[in-house]
């Protein structure tokens, strides 16, 4: 099965408003989150809402994450195509595995787990 896109991971100083915000606007339903995130739904795809807590943290968008059931296919999509980017595997309530895309973004990569809908 193809990768796919299940969050992008916002950093907000106003977690609630944008909580309302998205709910009422747009119909997302929050969901249980990981790693002190809320998730905002569609069904499909989720808006990972995360509090900025420390000064260095920039609000915006942090990462995006795939929900992916081969990571050695990944793998092999990289060395296919001779994009020279690690996968980095991290013990984090998020993700599996990740790495970053040319311009240096996160891109998390969650082996077969099955986000909130």
């Amino acid at each position: 099965m193809r990768p796919k896109v299940r969050h992008i991971a916002v950093m907000t100083k106003n977690r609630e408003k944008m909580v309302e915000f998205y709910q009422k606007i747009f119909g997302l339903e929050p969901k249980r989150g990981f790693g002190g995130a809320i998730y905002m739904s569609d069904g499909d795809v989720n808006i990972a809402l995360i509090e900025v807590k420390r000064e260095e943290q920039q609000e915006g968008i942090n990462h995006f994450g795939f929900e992916v059931d081969d990571l050695e296919d990944i793998k092999r999509r990289l060395h296919e195509s001779g994009i020279t980017a690690e996968i980095d595997s991290k013990a984090d309530k998020d993700s599996d595995h990740r790495l970053q895309d040319p311009d240096g973004h996160w891109v998390d990569m969650a082996v077969s787990r099955r986000w909130p809908k």
